[in-house]
């Protein structure tokens, strides 16, 4: 097994980091501190490519109130036509009531007359 960072690797790796903080200064003076406070770490990826899931609404806010109010005002204007259409259905329904007791009128009349 290998040791991290080598001899040879370790003065090029303590000038890099040494550059970047004061702090590693002060903990890794020797080669020993380096391959105690010091990890290498290797990630391997199975592959390089990646799914992005991205939600959207289909409907927004604006339309959906569009809809809802469409169709509120069509169930209305429904409900209004059944009303009417009902009143109409009573109206035929006395007229046929008037036109059997008028005809049965006129044939007791014609009846008694006989």
């Amino acid at each position: 097994m290998s040791l991290w960072p080598s001899e040879v690797y370790d003065s090029k790796l303590f000038n890099r980091l040494s550059k970047q903080s004061k702090r590693i200064n002060e903990q890794i003076e020797t080669i020993e501190d380096s391959r105690r406070n010091l990890l290498r770490l290797k990630i391997y990826f199975s592959e390089l490519n990646f799914e992005s899931i991205s939600e959207k609404a289909e409907l927004t806010e604006v339309a959906l109130l569009s809809n809802l109010g469409g169709l509120i005002g069509l169930y209305i204007g429904v409900s209004v036509l059944s009303v009417f259409e009902f009143i109409e259905f009573i109206i035929d329904i006395f007229r046929i009531m008037l036109k059997k007791v008028k005809t049965a009128g006129r044939v007791d009349n014609t009846k008694m007359t006989s």
